[in-house]
């Protein structure tokens, strides 16, 4: 009877030590995953903030936005930001066109990849190397959005202007981890579309006015 009552007692108190184990995995896996997702959204809030756009020439410096619904979305701009920069890349330090993309790793996972090259033109540009920007996310979408309207694209082509605001939708995990995945979103606002957008929109009404001064003339004549 003694042996018998204590192998019950054991038995509830490994129940017991079992379940408070598995909670504080749980909590672990779950603190870990949060700081990975701050760091990540804290990195793309840093590099898109920095943000270079001249008027001068803007298909040099212009920002770079495509869909793609079963791969995830890429963005590929102009940044002032050193994040994420290599050591042996530090001589574009300061200006850099960053690109970011879902991509593979050799074991086929999804993981979100960067690749840096120089923003100015160069007569042999070297060929860019990427690196894994991120392992645990599984899901990225871009959006775009103009100050003139109220809508968010999902992909962006202009040559002439910047968007006024990037949000980003990144997915952490994959299903079967212990943690099911998360989706996170953060908008950003890009400091230098207010004055080249500005500048642009400022271009464009000066070409409309011209055009419509021409058109009064001709019909005065």
């Amino acid at each position: 009877m003694a042996v018998t009552i204590l192998a019950i007692v054991i038995t509830a108190v490994y129940g017991v030590w079992s379940v408070g184990l598995q909670a504080w995995r749980h909590g672990e896996d779950a603190t870990a995953m949060f700081q990975r997702q701050r760091i990540v959204l804290d990195t793309l809030s840093e590099l898109t903030k920095s943000v270079l756009y001249f008027n001068s020439d803007p298909s040099l410096y212009r920002l770079y936005g495509q869909h793609n619904e079963t791969e995830g979305d890429s963005i590929s701009f102009v940044t002032a930001s050193d994040a994420l920069l290599q050591s042996n890349e530090m001589s574009i330090a300061g200006m850099r066109r960053v690109t970011i993309w879902m991509s593979q790793d050799q074991f086929g996972r999804p993981v979100l990849a960067i690749a840096n090259t120089p923003a100015l033109e160069l007569d042999d540009p070297p060929q860019p190397i990427s690196h894994v920007f991120s392992a645990d996310v599984s899901g990225f979408t871009v959006k775009y959005s103009r100050a003139s309207t109220s809508e968010w694209r999902d992909d962006w082509q202009e040559e002439n202007a910047i968007p006024n605001a990037v949000e980003f939708i990144v997915t952490f995990g994959t299903t079967g981890d212990r943690i099911p995945p998360i989706t996170v979103t953060r908008a950003i606002e890009l400091p230098a579309a207010q004055y080249a957008n500005l500048h642009h929109d400022q271009s464009g009404n000066s070409s409309e006015r011209t055009a419509s001064s021409s058109g009064e003339s001709d019909s005065n004549q």
